[in-house]
């Protein structure tokens, strides 16, 4: 399977974090970190691959908003808003082609 490919594990992780989120208006801080957990391990994969999917790009944002826009009436959401800004980093790092490997904190980056 290439990283490119449309990913069934990924849309399962999707509906049990981001789609439950919206329907139920029930936040799962573990199914939204086994989602943040998987797309890290998909950007290692994608690294070398100079195509991204239109599914895990879709789903970073749909992570990312889903939290921000419930933030104002989940309190358990609003005290975990910083996951919503390392999907969106996730995605940057994606981008120019890092691996969230690549970024230790306290340690400057060499570009």
């Amino acid at each position: 399977m290439k990283p490119s490919d449309y990913d069934l594990h990924l849309d399962k992780l999707k509906t049990n974090s981001v789609d439950r989120l919206l329907c139920r208006e029930d936040f799962s801080l573990s199914a939204f970190n086994e989602l943040y957990q998987y797309l890290r391990q998909k950007a290692v994969g994608m690294r070398s691959e100079h195509a991204i999917s239109k599914q895990i790009i879709a789903t970073i944002f749909a992570a990312k908003n889903a939290m921000e826009n419930s933030s104002s009436i989940n309190i358990e959401v609003r005290n975990n808003i910083d996951l919503a800004n390392k999907f969106l980093l996730l995605l940057e790092m994606i981008a120019k082609d890092e691996e969230p490997m690549d970024r230790k904190p306290g340690v400057p980056r060499i570009i």
